[in-house]
């Protein structure tokens, strides 16, 4: 990410006209997650409250609601 921010970076300072898409467009725009509140909240709790590890927080997600390429790993957990 910080590549990332480093090229936008460049971008505005060299005023190129650019469109944002995607996981980064939401974090652009002020979300604290790639995906929606709802699911964001569900993997805080099942990672913190009921400790599961990222692998079966993806197995259970996976499992139940179908969600297959979610990546744990960079979520914001308070």
């Amino acid at each position: 990410m910080a590549s990332t921010l480093a090229l936008l970076r460049r971008l505005v300072t060299e005023k190129v006209e650019f469109v944002l898409v995607g996981g980064v467009a939401a974090i652009a725009h002020g979300s604290a997650s790639v995906f929606g509140e709802r699911l964001a909240s569900l993997v805080c709790g099942l990672m913190g409250q009921y400790r599961l590890s990222k692998r079966n927080t993806q197995r259970l997600l996976a499992d139940v609601l179908g969600v297959d390429e979610l990546q744990v790993g960079g979520s914001n957990c308070p």
